[in-house]
């Protein structure tokens, strides 16, 4: 029963989407039109010379309202007035502008605190200007917002436009996903109303109307949401109301769930009050064609969000009624809704030309069907506030420090409830088909086992087990590899004629060449012997302080040298006389580079230089909050180019030699269509000249299921050729290691991936247990 509850949950949701989804498609016909349209409309307006006065209502708006002033007062546009409306703040909101108050640049009015329309009514009886704009005290303006909101008023017929707003952090998953639905509600909805008349609202944080019509409707009315009742009045009145995308603000939005759910009770029980105030215009046809719009906004607002919790109870009915044609059809329709969402999120961002915003799009999927629930919960909460005559409560949004770390419980409920429907999805199909389930080893493709395994001398205090550890296990024909680890260029097991500084402790310990040892014996059992070579040099950071790798934030890495410095500089070129000594000297196959990932550390100085030269920016950028965006693809490009040149150099010294070449590369989990380029190891070009690529499919130190490893190794089979690369298991967990079952598991999902070719690290933590599993997949 349980899989049918989880059935009903998601599909529930697919089915209102594909409601929702068929109004979409008509708005994406029109959307067209208006970009037509405005354009057709402004050519032929002369630039509006009017005056402009902005009002900013603000309480308790210390944190916020000097950048909101900063930023009006650095607009292009000249004739404007600031008028600042303290509405009873209690906190240093006059304190933090007083320059400006003293300067003459914004007037100021302090008045007992009565609400945002009162203080909205005062800046409008004490303005000079022919167009007022209002705006929240939180709210960043661009340099062309004000020019661009008031050119619309050179037309005579024009009465009120609506500017758009945007997130202006996105450092969470709550606030990533509310930028996707910002872009489909704002960028790609209005659009479409406005073309057509039926502009539901002007929004609050960037709203202009003719000051002769507000004072011809009596200012705004005193009671939550004026904004919608201003714009439903507008409507009223005849007046023109339109949206335009491209005057934009800048606006805080919640970034927890408490303040979320705060937000939108506040907004849904504006918006049912407000509305069925207006309820004599729906299909009225003297207010058409809006009186049309209206009570189907109404309806998909405040009453489809309760069908959609009714539905989850009427589907397990249907079910147990044995309506399976009807089931049938629900599940087709609901699966379209899906990818009417996923269609319209991307539209909705090519078309306010957001192209970098695409990035967050898994957010949007990931977070649509738990949010989609709780925002269900809001609009039922809320009438039953209504419905009781409860007293309204106005709670600010709490602008607190948000990170995707402070958003887990949102990300993993997404996740949790992603995965738990696909299983119980899987088990109710099979169970209606009567047919049983499969394990995975018997549906994956015929391939015969190619393993790799690594070992490393530093694991034990005898040395020589890292041999006889691997020697001594019946393999069966299944190992064909075998990587020892060789250390760092200032930390070597092996005898580095020359270099005896740099030889580890083990090594001077010892009369033998333990490298030496090792391939000689693996070589003489059969196996090919891969030399693993690692980048990390903390002797010489600490030694070449200046040479060390820069964390995004600016914490410097005790054991990684700057990118330029490996590709370019002095520990580079150490690195390549390591390589180029242990493949004429020692009886090797392979050169294995691993522990090259710069994804957060790779930011000093020389690295700025080089980025500046590569990318032609000034600088690196930035997020919002100031640090290094470490998502720019720019920077992701800067960083595979000099990779791909420093592999190029390993590469001709390996095959001069004649050996093969593997570089170590990191899985990019956020999204495998990166390809290791956010780390600088782009998949592509490292293949260029290396042999193989060993892909780090270290899941469980990510907290992800063994069944990852089919996902990841479908998509590698799919993009590279099946010969290019290896999948790395680590046995390596944050609390706990891999047991048996658990790998078992990884091999199985990786053969049914469609590779063969597996490489399992370290060999220390191979148990009996562990062998015995490998044993199986013979």
């Amino acid at each position: 029963m349980i899989y049918i509850i989880l059935f009903s949950i998601f599909h529930s949701l697919g089915l209102i989407l594909f409601i929702t989804g068929l109004q979409g498609l008509i708005f994406f016909l029109l959307t067209p039109f208006y970009e037509l349209w405005k354009k057709k409309k402004l050519k032929g307006l002369p630039p509006f010379k009017g005056k402009v006065s902005i009002l900013i209502p603000a309480y308790n708006e210390e944190k916020t309202i000097r950048r909101t002033v900063e930023s009006i007062l650095s607009s292009h546009y000249g004739n404007m007035e600031i008028i600042v409306i303290n509405d009873g703040s209690t906190d240093r909101t006059e304190e933090v502008i007083r320059d400006y108050i003293d300067a003459g640049k914004i007037k100021y009015i302090k008045q007992p605190n009565g609400g945002k329309a009162k203080a909205l009514n005062r800046g409008i009886a004490l303005s000079s200007g022919d167009v007022i704009i209002y705006t929240d005290a939180d709210s960043i303006f661009l340099e062309d917002t004000i020019h661009k909101m008031v050119r619309w008023f050179s037309d005579p017929s024009m009465d009120a436009v609506c500017g758009n707003d945007a997130p202006l952090s996105r450092n969470g998953a709550i606030q990533k996903f509310l930028l996707i639905t910002t872009h489909i509600g704002t960028g790609f909805v209005r659009r479409a109303l406005s073309l057509i008349g039926c502009l539901p609202i002007i929004t609050g944080n960037l709203g202009a109307i003719r000051k002769s019509v507000l004072q011809e409707l009596g200012g705004f009315r005193d009671m939550w949401g004026e904004d919608l009742e201003i714009t439903l009045r507008l409507h009223r009145a005849g007046k023109k109301v339109i949206f335009d995308p491209s005057p934009m603000v800048l606006a805080d939005c919640p970034g927890s769930i408490k303040s979320l759910w705060n937000q939108r009770v506040r907004w849904i029980r504006s918006y049912i009050k407000i509305t069925l105030l207006y309820r004599d215009m729906f299909f009225n046809h003297r207010f058409s064609p809006f009186s049309y719009y209206l009570p189907v906004n109404f309806f998909n607002m405040t009453i489809i969000p309760i069908f959609q919790v009714f539905l989850v109870f009427i589907i397990p009915w249907i079910y147990m009624k044995g309506y399976f044609a009807l089931m049938d059809t629900g599940e087709v329709l609901s699966y379209l809704g899906m990818l009417f969402f996923l269609f319209i999120a991307i539209y909705s961002i090519l078309l306010d030309r957001s192209y970098r915003d695409l990035i967050y799009l898994p957010y949007g999927i990931l977070l649509i069907l738990p949010l989609s629930y709780f925002y269900n919960m809001v609009v039922i909460y809320s009438w039953w506030q209504e419905l009781r005559q409860k007293e309204e409560e106005w709670v600010k949004i709490a602008r607190e420090e948000i990170s995707d770390q402070g958003n887990r419980g949102v990300v993993l409920a997404g996740f949790v409830v992603v995965l738990i429907f696909s299983a119980s999805f899987y088990l109710y199909m099979h169970n209606r088909s009567g047919e049983q389930l499969m394990p995975a080893h018997m549906e994956r493709k015929n391939a015969s086992l190619s393993l790799a395994i690594s070992t490393h001398f530093d694991s034990w205090n005898d040395w020589r087990k890292a041999i006889t550890r691997i020697l001594d296990k019946k393999d069966r024909g299944v190992l064909k590899i075998v990587g020892i680890g060789a250390g760092r260029p200032e930390w070597t097991y092996f005898k580095w004629r020359g270099h005896k500084e740099s030889w580890s402790n083990h090594q001077k310990g010892t009369g033998k060449d333990m490298l030496l040892t090792a391939a000689r014996a693996f070589k003489k059992a059969g196996y090919k012997v891969a030399v693993i070579i690692d980048m990390y040099g903390p002797k010489y950071v600490q030694v070449h302080p200046e040479d060390g790798a820069i964390r995004y934030d600016g914490q410097k890495s005790p054991e990684q040298v700057c990118l330029v410095c490996l590709v370019e500089g002095e520990y580079g070129e150490k690195v390549l006389q390591m390589v180029q000594y242990i493949s004429h000297n020692y009886p090797v196959d392979i050169i294995n580079l691993t522990e090259l990932s710069y994804y957060s550390y790779s930011y000093s100085p020389k690295d700025l230089q080089s980025y500046k030269s590569f990318s032609g920016n000034k600088a690196w950028p930035l997020t919002d909050s100031g640090l290094i965006d470490i998502e720019d693809p720019s920077i992701w490009e800067w960083k595979s180019s000099l990779m791909e040149h420093f592999i190029r150099r390993v590469a001709n010294v390996v095959h001069r030699e004649g050996k093969e070449l593997y570089v170590d590369v990191p899985v990019s989990w956020k999204d495998f269509f990166r390809n290791g380029r956010d780390s600088g190891l782009d998949y592509h070009y490292i293949l260029r000249h290396a042999d193989r690529i060993i892909v780090w499919n270290y899941f469980y130190l990510e907290d992800a299921s063994p069944a990852v490893s089919e996902k990841l190794t479908r998509y590698l089979t799919q993009h590279f050729p099946i010969n290019s690369f290896y999948i790395s298991i680590g046995l390596w967990g944050k609390d706990r290691h891999i047991d048996p079952s658990t790998l078992s598991q990884a091999m199985d999902y990786t053969l049914k991936g469609g590779s063969p070719f597996i490489w399992i690290t370290p060999d220390y933590l191979l148990s009996r247990a562990h062998w015995e599993r490998i044993l199986q997949f013979r």
